[in-house]
């Protein structure tokens, strides 16, 4: 009779005689993000930007965040119909000889999903003509508008990601980062996000259930809707 050694964590089998392993994954290239020859792609504008002056405190800064995103993103030097989540927002008040600064990062969604790689941060700051910004990053998507696919459902992608992965790699864990989407293989896809550990590898389920694994740590931007304006308290001692 042949035995297998493994380790069964949460029902599911992990096997030692890996086909695959950890060392071998970390080789694989990372899915590049889609350029101008593929899709529609808007890079951020190196000059210095002039808007309308922004209130310099909140929630008044939001409001007229929300409203420019919404009503008016040129003039933010931003693309029309693309849709945008202000994932963080801080505001830095006046100190000696510096005015006050806004941080700003942007995370484009389709449907309400998170776009990976399509993001902008904007360096924002006040005058007596108005606020100029900067883009210190920025790459979106104008095309993309609508989900490319329904999601699997966590559960189903969680199986898949241990089924493939327990053939390859003796022990590991997963941890969920959520939907979004994602190009890979020469198209967008809708897909559940997971951070394999301790070996630094994403797994990705599209809807048709494929499973892509490539070297990387998952990064998830800050909460959204959450302003944070620093006072004397936050500065370091």
């Amino acid at each position: 009779m042949n035995y297998r050694l493994g380790l069964l964590v949460s029902g599911f089998w992990i096997g030692s005689a890996a086909v695959l392993q950890a060392a071998e994954i970390s080789r694989l290239p990372a899915p590049a993000f889609p350029d101008a020859s593929q899709t529609s792609v808007w890079n951020a504008p190196a000059q210095v930007l002039m808007t309308e002056r922004f209130p310099e405190k909140e929630p008044e800064f939001g409001k007229t965040l929300s409203r420019m995103l919404k009503q008016s993103p040129e003039k933010l030097g931003l693309p029309m119909g693309v849709s945008l989540r202000a994932d963080s927002v801080e505001l830095v008040p006046e100190a000696v000889g510096i005015t006050p600064m806004a941080f700003i990062h942007l995370t484009q969604t389709a449907e309400g999903t998170p776009v990976a790689g399509a993001e902008a941060t904007i360096v924002m700051q006040w005058s007596p003509a108005g606020s100029p910004l900067r883009f210190t990053q920025g790459r979106l998507y104008p095309a993309l508008k609508t989900l490319p696919e329904k999601a699997i459902a966590s559960e189903d992608a969680e199986r898949k990601v241990w089924a493939k992965l327990s053939a390859e790699i003796t022990r590991f864990e997963s941890t969920s980062g959520g939907v979004w989407i994602r190009w890979i293989e020469g198209r967008w896809r809708t897909v559940q996000l997971y951070g394999i550990t301790p070996q630094a590898l994403i797994a990705a389920v599209d809807g048709s259930g494929s499973v892509f694994v490539w070297p990387g740590r998952i990064v998830l931007p800050p909460t959204p809707d959450k302003t944070k304006a620093k006072t004397d308290k936050d500065k370091a001692p």
